[in-house]
């Protein structure tokens, strides 16, 4: 009987599908039923003579659940149709409401156009104070300069820029000859900052003429070399005060211990070059102008300079030949530990006083030391050196150089660690040392049996 339920719903399902499958014919939902209770009505009558009271009761159910489920998905359905209508009203409003918008868009879009048509014509007019507003920034950058540029017979003679301004009220006694004077005379007196001072502001002057006439008219070379030829003198300054600046730093050691004020205002003054470069270059990536001489690199320069005066330091210390003095290499690499243990510890007491931190100046001279001592070393190394020579220098080399008598030295700790310095000489020239150590051992014990044997 369970079989036989499950087939007659699932026959009923299959049929009331049937009846369904448009949305119209659920208006014809009232005349399938009318017509299935015919039917019924028909089986029944049909059915009733066969069947015994037990299947009719079995039909009667089946065919109710049937109906039952007939009548609630034709209560579902119209509500899935309306929630389905409902998504389409709402995505309508919305289209319709973009429509709107971009209507607005439209229209304010035509409003901007019409007020850009209409402010060409006050742009046109205010074309004129633009170029008013460029005259009088040239103007000013020249009456503010003037009085470090000509005499007053220049100022009604030949200067170019004389014809636009009215020079007359702004003329002044100082002359460029008399500053370029004042400012030799201070770098002649070591008055190195007053002389920085005074070169810079002819630099500025001669930079602020150069970069306006630049920008008025950048192809106008003819303006740009007067310029140029009027501050003629400017550079020959700036490097006859590289040239103490240089001396200086060629003599910092010393300096430092006697006039450490000196050795601040040299580094004082590069500092200040460096920011000049820094800022120039700056302007260059905006306008392309760069002025003579520009960037300087002082600051490049100086450890050059430092470096150049450890190297020569390293090679002077040797006083001795071979033909005057058989320990002449013990005298040269003892003179060697002393100079560059004593300048070291200078440079990490005094020194580091003197420079910016981001100099890093004792790391870099510690650099210098050990790259000069390198060289030093090798070049010894190369020469046709005697036995005893050979055994003087591979001690110092690998023994003298990291004890406390040089790189473990108390007095430089923590700064210096030795186990972060490259050898002085490297394991390949080391070996061919040892071999000719011994190769020249082994003549010599030759030669004194030869010699023990004559006699």
């Amino acid at each position: 009987m369970k079989e036989t339920d499950r087939e007659a719903v699932a026959t009923a399902v299959q049929r009331v599908a049937g009846m369904l499958q448009r949305p119209d014919q659920l208006d014809k939902v009232e005349q399938y039923r009318r017509r299935e209770a015919r039917k019924k009505a028909s089986v029944e009558a049909r059915l009733k003579v066969r069947r015994d009271d037990f299947a009719e009761l079995a039909f009667v159910v089946m065919w109710e659940e049937a109906e039952l489920g007939f009548l609630a998905f034709s209560s579902v359905l119209p509500a899935a149709i309306q929630s389905q209508l409902d998504g389409v009203r709402t995505g309508l409003s919305q289209l319709h409401n973009a429509l709107n918008d971009v209507k607005d868009i439209q229209q304010s879009l035509a409003d901007v156009s019409k007020d850009w048509r209409q402010s060409i014509n006050t742009i046109e007019s205010l074309r004129d104070v633009k170029d008013a507003v460029v005259q009088h920034s040239q103007l000013a950058a020249a009456v503010e300069n003037l009085k470090n540029i000509f005499s007053a017979a220049a100022l009604l003679g030949t200067c170019p820029i004389a014809l636009h301004v009215p020079f007359q009220a702004v003329i002044h006694r100082v002359t460029l000859p008399e500053i370029v004077r004042e400012t030799q005379d201070l770098i002649e007196q070591g008055a190195l900052l007053q002389a920085h001072r005074k070169l810079m502001d002819l630099e500025c002057s001669r930079d602020g003429l150069m970069y306006e006439q630049y920008r008025m008219d950048s192809g106008n070379t003819r303006d740009m070399t007067l310029i140029h030829g009027y501050f003629g003198s400017t550079q020959g300054l700036s490097d006859e005060l590289a040239k103490q600046l240089w001396m200086v730093l060629q003599r910092s050691l010393v300096t430092v211990r006697r006039d450490p004020t000196l050795l601040v205002s040299v580094v004082r003054i590069i500092e200040r070059e460096e920011k000049i470069d820094r800022r120039i270059l700056d302007r260059k990536k905006q306008t392309g102008f760069v002025p003579p001489g520009r960037p300087k690199n002082w600051k490049e320069k100086m450890f050059t300079i430092l470096e150049r005066t450890v190297t020569t330091r390293i090679e002077g210390t040797q006083a001795d030949t071979r033909e005057s003095d058989k320990m002449w290499l013990v005298r040269h690499l003892e003179i060697i530990r002393k100079y560059v243990l004593d300048d070291l510890i200078v440079a990490k007491n005094l020194m580091v006083q003197c420079f910016p931190p981001h100099y890093e100046i004792f790391k870099n001279l510690l650099s210098m030391y050990h790259q000069a001592l390198s060289t030093r070393m090798q070049e010894l190394a190369s020469e046709d050196l005697e036995a005893n020579e050979i055994v003087s220098l591979l001690t110092w080399v690998l023994n003298t150089y990291t004890s406390t008598e040089m790189m473990r030295n108390v007095e430089l700790a923590p700064e210096v660690d030795v186990g972060t310095l490259e050898p002085l000489l490297s394991p390949h020239v080391v070996s061919e040392l040892l071999d000719t150590y011994m190769s020249t051992l082994t003549v010599s014990k030759r030669a004194w049996h030869v010699h023990a044997h004559r006699e």
